[in-house]
């Protein structure tokens, strides 16, 4: 891999600089200066929408979870529901109804009260909509207001995954989304503004630079003494920059840190790190639409070409090997995957040979910008590739720009917009092999069709469908796994995915943030800001 020349280091340290001026101006001061309690986040990602029925999931669960809440939730405990805006729940012998009893005195930021028809009412937009949530809440046939305080889910068949989706489907003010309806069920002004019943809400968004939250006065749970008052949520998507902030106290939280800091980092007295391994795994995604990756030969070729070893060593020993499509924790107890794919070369390029891929073939991979990891890891491809005399193209952007881009080729399949490589992270937001294989690898989920989900690579395999389609359908535990590890199987074989590793989440704080803590069952980087607070 090319290091850095001494003018790139030289930029490198001037833009640093640039931002840390930037944000000092903007404003962000270390709380103890000033009489509000302030929290100061650098992000990882500016979030693409602030709208709960119209964003890409990992935003409505890593940021919006803070500002919405859904009728129930799971954190700690795998199968184990929590009531949110719903206290208790009961389902039908047939699994076909559930009847949840609504928690008393809630009410929305704008100060509307939260009931059954609020229920009804956002379960009429998510479908109209048709975004975000959609593949969960289109499960549900019929939403019917029992009195004010019940409210019952009619599904159109049992699904032994429902329960856990319905985290996604969060709750939005009735009252704001009549006011602001237009001809777009509210989506322009859900955008960039919200009304949820969450411990926080919007402020301001300045794109680009921040966002900033404030307590919700209304909130049902009340606040403690310690609780911030505000949240600014910085877009810094350079890793020098947050490490350079985190270090000077500008910031309280660093989203982005490079793997070679750390060792400083946890040296220094005023940074505490937390290092915790969970279920989420990366992935090089291949586009199974676009030549020459619609054949298996190649896809398995470059399955080969990819060197574990070489990328371990870079990221310090910090990179367990990935199980599959899916964790093996979600498909069963003394569950494994035997790795068919090694690195070997020969075997690659043997494969590229018989699938006819020319010498000087130029492929298109997408790295985010400033994601330290997945650039690192498509670096390491890229290299062994080269090796193999095809040549790749970075396209470095934003992800809501990939999002976009990967959206809009789906769907129009235009040649402008090709891509043939992406580095890509999936949580374990939902304990279920649900979440990673149906929204990977369902050819439902495709990202141009109204259920889409996480199919960026255009995969679609019947069998595979009706395996994952059964399991969903099956309430018998053992048969559901069998039928869920089966649908694995078969997706590894034709390798719509490289599956690199499973993921490290390494949480880097000033010293006297208190209250956080990895919740093993959810998405990396998101943090629970109503449990956070500053040491006095």
């Amino acid at each position: 891999m090319k290091s850095p020349s001494v003018s790139e280091n030289r930029w490198r340290v001037l833009a640093v600089l640039a931002i840390v001026l930037l944000v000092t101006g903007l404003g962000v001061a270390p709380a103890a200066h000033g009489q509000e309690k302030v929290l100061n986040i650098g992000l990882y990602i500016e979030p693409p929408s602030l709208d709960p029925h119209n964003t890409e999931l990992g935003t409505l669960i890593r940021e919006l979870a803070n500002i919405y809440e859904p009728l129930i939730d799971v954190r700690e405990k795998i199968g184990v529901y929590e009531p949110v805006l719903a206290t208790s729940w009961t389902v039908s012998d047939d699994g076909l109804a559930y009847t949840f009893k609504l928690r008393k005195g809630v009410k929305f930021a704008d100060g509307t009260d939260f009931n059954a028809e609020a229920v009804r009412v956002n379960y009429d937009r998510v479908m109209n909509v048709k975004r975000g949530p959609y593949a969960a809440v289109k499960q549900i046939k019929a939403v019917e207001v029992v009195d004010d305080g019940t409210v019952r889910l009619r599904v159109h068949k049992p699904a032994a995954a429902f329960l856990s989706t319905l985290r996604l489907f969060m709750m939005v003010s009735p009252t704001a989304l009549r006011a602001n309806a237009g001809s777009d069920f509210g989506q322009s002004w859900f955008n960039e503004r919200t009304a949820g019943s969450g411990a926080y809400k919007v402020d301001r968004w300045q794109r680009g630079s921040v966002v900033s939250l404030v307590r919700n006065p209304h909130h049902w749970r009340g606040f403690r003494p310690d609780n911030f008052d505000r949240i600014n949520m910085r877009v810094i998507l350079e890793s020098d920059s947050q490490r350079l902030l985190l270090e000077q106290g500008q910031i309280d939280i660093a989203q982005i840190i490079s793997i070679d800091a750390l060792p400083a980092l946890k040296r220094n007295p005023q940074v505490q790190v937390v290092e915790t391994e969970y279920a989420g795994q990366m992935y090089l995604l291949l586009n199974t639409a676009l030549p020459p990756l619609n054949d298996l030969r190649v896809r398995k070729a470059l399955a080969h070409a990819w060197n574990h070893d070489k990328y371990r060593t870079l990221r310090k020993g910090i990179a367990p090997r990935a199980d599959g499509p899916a964790p093996n924790v979600m498909l069963g107890d003394g569950y494994t995957l035997t790795n068919a794919y090694p690195f070997d070369l020969d075997k690659a390029r043997k494969l590229l040979a018989e699938a006819g891929v020319k010498p000087a073939t130029t492929l298109t991979a997408l790295v985010q910008k400033g994601d330290e990891q997945k650039r690192m890891l498509t670096e390491v491809f890229r290299d062994e590739l080269g090796g193999l005399g095809i040549k790749v193209d970075f396209v470095e952007a934003t992800w809501p720009a990939i999002f976009k881009r990967a959206t809009d080729w789906s769907g129009t399949k235009d040649p402008g917009l090709n891509w043939h490589i992406l580095a890509f992270y999936k949580s374990p937001d939902l304990w279920t092999p649900w979440t990673f294989l149906y929204r990977m690898f369902h050819s439902e989920t495709q990202l141009h069709k109204p259920s889409g989900q996480w199919n960026f690579v255009g995969y679609g395999n019947p069998a595979v469908d009706r395996l994952m389609d059964e399991a969903n359908l099956t309430m018998d535990a053992a048969k559901a796994a069998a039928q869920w590890r089966k649908a694995n199987e078969l997706i590894y074989a034709d390798m719509p995915a490289i599956p690199i590793e499973r993921m490290v989440e390494i949480a880097v704080l000033r010293s006297d943030i208190r209250g956080y803590k990895y919740h093993a069952y959810d998405n990396g980087r998101k943090l629970y800001l109503y449990e956070l607070s500053r040491a006095k």
